[in-house]
This record gives structure tokens, sequence and C-alpha cells, in this order.
């Protein structure tokens, strides 16, 4: 099972405390990014503790992927949304954007592998296409840990799952089949 939580807006509880590791975490973005990473955990931290985890259990890797014993997670947001996934079962990644930001092709070389780009240049939306492609990169980076570099913008996920919300392209690749996935947007289920 894999836990969907997409919000928003992004409102700061100003009284809401974080591990000093994750605001050193966010004081590597700028003040909007720093904004949205904030309210981001906050969010984690009480989908945490509902789930009988400790968000001050949290450590960082290498390439600054957040774990945390016994739960898989990953981060992500765009423009219009902010959020996570979790999983008590696999290994997840996940990420949003806009198809609007892929409208512009001249991109399309650098981020898709030979057999990706034949198939985009057959698209009859490129701007999907791209985006979803995009997503799945930044998602297997995420997953891995690794962030994106050109060895993830090689690959292709062998697990993934593509959910369309208006313009946005939301994509979860996993290292194993994604069978169950549930999506809340502003805590509220949906049907996907």
């Amino acid at each position: 099972m894999i836990k969907i939580y997409l919000y928003t807006s992004s409102s700061i509880d100003k009284c809401f405390n974080l591990p000093a590791n994750i605001y050193e975490h966010i004081n590597n973005y700028n003040e909007t990014q720093k904004s949205i990473s904030t309210s981001n955990y906050q969010k984690l931290s009480i989908k945490l503790n509902e789930l009988g985890f400790d968000i001050n259990n949290i450590y960082f890797s290498k390439y600054h992927k957040p774990l945390i014993e016994g739960m898989h997670l990953s981060l992500t947001h765009d423009k219009a949304y902010y959020g996570f996934a979790l999983s008590l079962t696999q290994d997840i990644g996940i990420d949003i954007e806009n198809t609007k930001r892929f409208e512009n092709h001249k991109f399309a070389k650098k981020i898709l592998n030979d057999s990706e780009y034949e198939k985009y240049l057959v698209s009859e939306s490129k701007a999907h296409y791209l985006t979803s492609k995009w997503c799945e990169k930044e998602a297997l980076g995420k997953m891995q840990g690794t962030g994106l570099n050109n060895d993830v913008l090689k690959l292709t996920a062998r697990y993934k799952k593509e959910i369309t919300l208006n313009d946005e392209i939301l994509v979860v690749v996993s290292d194993s089949n994604i069978e169950n996935i549930e999506l809340y947007i502003d805590d509220k289920k949906c049907e996907i």
C-alpha cells in the first residue's frame, strides 16, 4: 500500500517545531522552497505520528534523501501541490509537475534516452509525454537516493503509476509492483 498526501496551500504553523536536522536541510533552499518544505515536513510529521513514527527519527542520506527506519517515504512539490508518499512495504519515489512547464521541447533530447526520444517524436501530446518522463526520472532519483543525474536520466522505471490532476502529472515509481495506491488531497480521499 502506498499512501500519497498532496496539499494545495502551504501554511506554516509557527508553533510547530521540527527537528534541527530538518531545519538544517530546509535551509539549503530559497525562501519559497523553504516555506513549502517547512509545510511539507509539518504535514509529514503529523502523518508519521498517526502511524506511530516520530519525525525526530528522520535522517538524510549523502544525497539528501529523507530516511526513517521502518517506513519508505518520498517528498515532492510544484507550484500547485506539495506532499509526500508513504509505504511500509516498498521503496518509492514521487514527483509532480505541471505540463505547461514542458511545452518548450528543447530539453527533450537531454532528459530522454534514445528509445524514449523515439516515442516522444511520435507522441500526440509531447508536453504530457515529456512531463511524465521527467517525473519518472525525478522519482527514480529520489527512490534511489541519488537525485537526478546522468545515470538516472538513462533509466526507465520498471514499476510506475501515473496520475493526471488537471495540468499536473503525478508519478510514483517503486522497486516492486504498484498494486494499491490511496491518494489524499488536502486530507480528502480521492478516487484514482
